[in-house]
């Protein structure tokens, strides 16, 4: 029974530890040997959504139009897309600024009332 529990103890660990890494941080090498013969300088905008992890559809979100189909319906949702984006990013020429920076000033601009929180 000991040795059971020991058993049990240990492969918890193990799955704690490995559930710690970011999952862009175990897919970017997988996505890397995929895309290994793209030629990454003719993504103008530095974005390939194929590439990143897609934690929300970007297709409502092109910028060419607002309804209510494409209205983000908070900071929770707003993030995802973000952070799908982020993931997404294939060259240098997408600069976006880290999830946390962009926290940040969001929590400074809700902090000056210059942004509405629900």
């Amino acid at each position: 029974m000991k040795k059971l529990l020991l058993l049990l103890l240990f492969s918890s660990c193990v799955l704690l530890s490995h559930a710690q890494q970011s999952g862009t941080s175990r897919w970017t090498p997988h996505a890397d040997s995929i895309f290994q013969h793209i030629n990454r300088s003719l993504v103008s905008t530095g974005l390939l959504t194929n590439y990143g992890v897609a934690l929300k559809d970007y297709a409502p979100f092109q910028g060419t139009s607002l309804s209510a189909a494409n209205q983000l319906r908070g900071l929770a949702e707003w993030r995802l897309l973000y952070g799908a984006m982020q993931s997404s990013i294939f060259n240098g020429n997408a600069t976006l600024l880290p999830l946390a920076t962009a926290n940040q000033r969001l929590a400074q601009a809700q902090d000056q009332q210059l942004i509405f929180s629900p």
